[in-house]
């Protein structure tokens, strides 16, 4: 009797502290002029950055902001439009370090986590290039969006969010790595000598011709929606654990020797061995449709 007492008066205690909550989040926003954003616990202060030498390489690594990637005829050096946070609640401001070195340019933010955080809205860094050939980018973003018409490096090409979406119109790197984990990944006309792309939470889509030696492409919770390309890869590997994969395959069906792992669903190829190149395609609960362009 005692514990029950006990349990209902905590219940008891946790509505009034809701409600009291409540209150107070109506009273703010009523004091606010019904503005939101003036409840804002966080602000930034947008700040800008040109290089000062030739830049081949850059390294991009932010907790909070869309990151965006355009190329300029007419720019001379690499410059960066970049937030810098500062929290409210605790007084300090983020720490972003800018640096260049041996042709790379760094762009890496030293934030604090928030305790607590109100903000409604999501920072953007921009990035403008000059037209020129770059050996390697690497671009993360803890919170927010990766986005660009086009990407070109001769070496390696790594994007990375850990809750956004990516979205590429085209991509040419001789490694390139895109990663998500709860968001969508959609990408034009690529070419990779290795090429993966992956997201736990979300869809890939993929619209043009992707070339490639080997070509990797999953997502756990989602679909890979890649039949409105062409994928023209040496070996390919496919993977969901809930969702549809449909993809679309250069040459005939006898060029290729291919595997598939299905636990449940439908689809419409079996395993089957033919030429060198090589198909993998894992489904757990997921339907399969595969064509091939010959």
């Amino acid at each position: 009797m005692k514990k029950m007492n006990l349990t209902k008066k905590t219940l008891f205690a946790g509505l009034v502290l809701l409600i009291a909550g409540a209150i107070v989040f109506t009273v703010g926003i009523c004091l606010a002029g019904g503005d939101f954003s003036a409840l804002e616990t966080v602000t930034y202060e947008q700040k800008s950055y040109t290089a000062k030498e030739e830049i081949l390489s850059l390294r991009i690594g932010f907790s909070n902001a869309d990151i965006r990637i355009e190329y300029d005829r007419n720019a001379e050096n690499i410059s960066v439009s970049y937030p810098v946070r500062y929290d409210k609640i605790t007084e300090k401001q983020a720490e972003v370090l800018i640096g260049e070195e041996d042709g790379v340019l760094t762009v890496q933010e030293n934030a604090q986590p928030l305790i607590m955080s109100w903000n409604l809205k999501t920072p953007t860094l921009t990035v403008l290039l000059p037209e020129t050939e770059y050996k390697n980018m690497e671009i993360s973003t803890q919170n927010g969006n990766i986005a660009a018409d086009k990407i070109s490096v001769s070496g390696e090409l790594t994007l990375e969010s850990e809750n956004g979406n990516i979205q590429l119109g085209s991509l040419s790197a001789n490694k390139a790595a895109v990663f998500t984990q709860n968001g969508n990944i959609s990408l034009g006309t690529s070419s990779a000598e290795e090429f993966s792309a992956r997201t736990k939470l979300g869809d890939i889509r993929l619209n043009g011709t992707l070339t490639a030696n080997t070509a990797q492409f999953s997502t756990d919770m989602g679909d890979l929606d890649l039949d409105g390309a062409i994928i023209a890869a040496e070996d390919v590997n496919l993977s969901s654990n809930m969702g549809n994969i449909t993809a679309r395959f250069s040459g005939k069906q006898a060029d290729y020797t291919a595997e598939i792992v299905q636990d449940m669903g439908k689809s419409n190829i079996q395993s089957f061995t033919g030429g060198d190149k090589k198909i993998f395609i894992s489904a757990d609960m997921s339907d399969i449709n595969v064509s091939f362009e010959g």
